[in-house]
């Protein structure tokens, strides 16, 4: 088996996510309680209560809630043995890949996330702004679409390339709405809203792009011990000074999801674990490599089934 590791990004989240866990490992249940030290709010009702679940769809609170789930289960399949030879995330996962490979401690990580989070909630404030997945259009003609919906300050693009088919718009409502009715008008199946709180991937995050930038230059990054790919361009960061640019480009650019996982096929994976809330990456990985062996770790059952699989 070589195995890939791939981590949730934001959309992922619901109601309730890593209580099991929480509940029923010791290492999950001591890094869900560091995690809420450091994040200085109620982290873990927000990701355990049903009641919670405005908060945890806000992205102050989503990307730090996400990261400790994917991080608490990362590490109990470590604890079992696993041994991944490279990691991807989407979006905010790729922050969860570098700290699996060693280029970040735990709640560095989760600090840094917690800003990240913050600069693009004010960037979201500053526009009324939605994301939409297209499914059953090529990016060609969504980019095309994008292009004729967007006027004067109202702006839609391309955000995420997930799937042959199978997309996100992102930009001011407005134009996404235009965007929508085009892509259907052209050949898109469904149009499906993202329960998330702003336009991200566009250019309404390059304010937030800025801020980032001058918190990355102040953390010290360590050596990756693993190749981690990046959503940027779909190729393995080169080494820990590539690490900022790449992760202050990421934040506005498109998140190349397809490209990502090709990549992790052609460095050899084999078998493709995604670690965190729900089960979208398994589903895009599923479509873009039918032969490959897919495996999701969200809570105790599924941590129960994937070891069985993986003769963990």
């Amino acid at each position: 088996m070589t195995a890939a590791v791939v981590f949730s990004g934001q959309g992922a989240q619901y109601a309730g996510m890593g209580r099991d866990l929480y509940n029923n490992f010791g290492v999950c249940r001591d890094m869900f309680d560091r995690a809420e030290e450091e994040a200085g709010f109620p982290l873990r009702s927000i990701c355990f209560d049903d009641a919670n679940k405005e908060r945890l769809n806000n992205t102050l609170y989503c990307q730090p809630c996400i990261y400790t789930h994917s991080a608490a289960a990362a590490s109990l399949l470590n604890e079992r043995g696993l041994k991944a030879t490279c990691a991807a995330g989407l979006s905010l996962g790729e922050y969860t890949a570098l700290w699996y490979s060693g280029a970040l401690d735990f709640l560095r990580t989760l600090k840094l996330l917690c800003q990240r989070g913050r600069y693009m909630a004010d960037a979201s404030s500053m526009v009324d702004g939605v994301m939409s997945a297209v499914i059953g259009l090529n990016d060609d003609k969504a980019q095309d679409a994008c292009k004729e919906a967007s006027k004067g300050n109202e702006v839609v693009s391309v955000s995420n390339v997930n799937t042959l088919g199978q997309l996100v718009i992102s930009g001011a409502r407005a134009a996404v709405e235009r965007a929508e009715s085009l892509c259907k008008k052209i050949g898109a199946k469904i149009t499906v809203r993202l329960p998330v709180s702003g336009p991200y991937h566009t250019v309404y995050m390059r304010p937030a792009a800025d801020k980032l930038e001058d918190c990355l230059r102040d953390i010290p990054f360590e050596d990756m011990q693993l190749p981690v790919v990046s959503n940027v361009d779909g190729e393995v960061i080169k080494n820990k000074r590539n690490i900022v640019p790449t992760l202050v480009r990421q934040i506005s650019a498109t998140v190349n999801w397809a490209d990502c996982v090709r990549k992790l096929s052609q460095l050899g994976a084999d078998t493709f674990i995604e670690i965190g809330p729900g089960k979208t990456l398994t589903g895009f990985i599923k479509k873009l490599l039918p032969g490959a062996r897919v495996v999701n770790v969200d809570d105790a059952a599924s941590f129960d089934k994937a070891c069985l699989e993986l003769g963990l």
